[in-house]
């Protein structure tokens, strides 16, 4: 009985002395969901995946306040009774840095590269090395006159690196047609083909110079090509010199804004970026602020009135002065910013008067089909409504995805700047317009932009060129009849160049008692004029039209 007392004394000093520890379990930081790699539990805030000991059979929830959320991260994990959660993460398992290789390959700290460097798609957050194709390779500089040289170098393309030997790239053709004018045209790396290509941007006026150009530089996606630099081209400029070439725009920083890709186009401003995945993002200084917002998804056909009366303040569903938006750009951007049309038709209806202000076309969520998106005036009379610009087209397509349709108005400009302008893919329809007196091109397709006519319109004013289609650029007009409202003055009625594409036939000329200045066609440096036969006399004019460079009229 003694014995059995002692015993029990002698345990409960033990157990009265011992320390009750919690084993610490090890770990790798996230799990595969659905194929995905994925670290953070939705819907469960503060408590990510861990593998214990690696294993996805082994995949557990715990709460981590202790270290970054970075997929394979080697953490330690402890489990806890009493809590309102069974594990949580203690710390890094820093015993992986004990060994980056030797005789024991378990002992390696996950790889993790992109942590520590500025990579590729996907920035680290503790960057300690940097390498020589961060900075400048492929550097662009001045040749000889409009000419600019691309050194030789290597670069990554894909999972491919790619040795480019270098090359002349002669830039005197792209100069502007007018004095006062200037343009942008990027060079670009194709990593296809190895060479090196271009796109140009929207013209503008030199004077005075533009404090934010990034409007005016047109970039490639990446999947087109890596861009080099961006070359200022005037109607002046005989030599091309360093400071007209601006580096490095990869990607283009505007003074004090913010400069973000979406889905591969470049969105610069210098307060807020609104993206149509319902995503916001407002720059202070240095400082990118990121808020989410959300849209409104459309259930019917839908129309918004701009009238000389409105307000941008309105709600523009409504056509009356307390109701209609006073500018198209505003009717354009609520679109774009708050809707999800879900492939229903919206329309702007423009009521009788004059508007100033240019109009920039945006990508719109939900587009379905060429005809989603309207933009009209008054179909009896359309010259009743004015759409009249200065230094800047009544309508331009830059880089958009959708097609967005033009009709039943009157579009001119003064100065520079042509009526409908469409490039980098954009697409633009019209029907019933009016072109007055326009100081560059009536219709404008460039750049890999397109234009098509849908209807019958009419011209009542002189312009530049009356159709356009350059650097790839698609422009049809055909089985339609084209008015003449009044003698009027063209340098040419039809010009293509730089592999523009512009088709033309079974056209109707109503000229009536009036008549038609100017040279009837060019095709130049390898483009086509398709009119099916029209013949050299078949466009309205007084001069014969040519061909230069490779170009083709058929």
């Amino acid at each position: 009985m003694k014995n059995k007392l002692r015993l029990r004394k002698a345990i409960k000093n033990v157990l009265d002395t011992k320390q009750n520890t919690v084993d610490e379990i090890p770990g790798l930081l996230g799990t595969l969901r659905n194929g995905k790699k994925q670290v953070k539990i939705n819907g469960r805030k503060g408590f990510v995946y861990v593998r214990l000991h690696g294993k996805l059979t082994e995949t557990i929830q715990a709460y981590n306040d202790q270290v970054l959320q970075l997929y394979d991260m080697p953490v330690l994990v402890k489990r806890v009774y009493g809590k309102g959660y069974h594990y949580y993460v203690t710390g890094k398992d820093t015993g992986k840095y004990e060994n980056w290789g030797g005789n024991n390959a378990q002992a390696q700290y996950a790889q993790h590269g992109n942590q520590h460097s500025f990579g590729i798609g996907a920035g680290g957050s503790d960057v300690v090395w940097v390498f020589k194709k961060q900075f400048m390779p492929l550097l662009l500089y001045p040749y000889s006159g409009t000419a600019v040289r691309v050194t030789e170098d290597w670069y990554q393309w894909g999972d491919i690196y790619k040795h480019f030997t270098g090359s002349v790239v002669e830039l005197g053709s792209a100069k502007p047609f007018f004095i006062g004018d200037a343009r942008f045209v990027t060079l670009y790396m194709d990593g296809d083909s190895n060479t090196v290509k271009g796109v140009t941007g929207s013209l503008f006026t030199s004077t005075p110079f533009p404090s934010d150009i990034t409007p005016y530089i047109n970039v490639p996606t990446p999947s087109q090509g890596i861009p080099l630099s961006a070359v200022l081209l005037t109607y002046e400029t005989v030599n091309i010199a360093w400071n007209n070439i601006y580096d490095d725009i990869r990607p283009i920083y505007s003074a004090g804004g913010v400069s973000i890709y979406d889905d591969g186009t470049l969105k610069t401003v210098s307060s807020a970026i609104s993206f149509d995945e319902g995503l916001q993002v407002s720059a202070s200084g240095t400082v990118a602020y990121i808020s989410t917002k959300t849209r409104e998804m459309l259930t019917a056909n839908r129309t918004y009135y701009v009238r000389t009366d409105g307000s941008d303040s309105n709600t523009g569903l409504v056509d009356s002065a307390a109701g209609a938006f006073l500018t198209i750009q505003k009717a354009v951007n609520t679109i774009a910013e708050t809707l999800d049309i879900a492939g229903y038709t919206v329309t702007v209806q423009v009521r009788d008067g004059t508007y100033t202000g240019a109009v920039n076309l945006k990508n719109v969520v939900g587009f379905a089909i060429a005809g989603n998106l309207v933009i009209k005036g008054n179909s009896g009379t359309p010259a009743n409504v004015i759409i009249s610009t200065t230094s800047a087209s009544c309508f331009d397509a830059t880089g958009i995805s959708v097609t967005w349709d033009i009709k039943d108005m009157k579009l001119q400009t003064i100065t520079w700047g042509s009526c409908l302008s469409s490039s980098g893919i954009s697409t633009i329809r019209f029907s019933n317009i009016v072109f007055g007196t326009t100081a560059s091109y009536h219709i404008n397709a460039e750049n890999g932009g397109s234009i098509i006519c849908i209807g019958n319109y009419s011209i009542s004013g002189n312009a530049f060129i009356h159709m356009m289609a350059g650097g790839n650029g698609y422009l049809q007009v055909a089985g339609v009849t084209v008015t003449f409202l009044a003698s009027v003055t063209f340098s040419y009625y039809a010009y293509s160049s730089f592999m523009g594409f512009l088709n033309a036939y079974s056209i109707t000329f109503s000229l009536g008692a009036y008549s038609v200045t100017g040279t009837r066609y060019h095709a130049s440096v390898n483009s086509a004029i398709q009119t099916n036969g029209g013949g050299a006399n078949y466009f309205p004019g007084d001069t014969a039209g040519g061909t230069s460079a490779g170009g083709v009229y058929t």
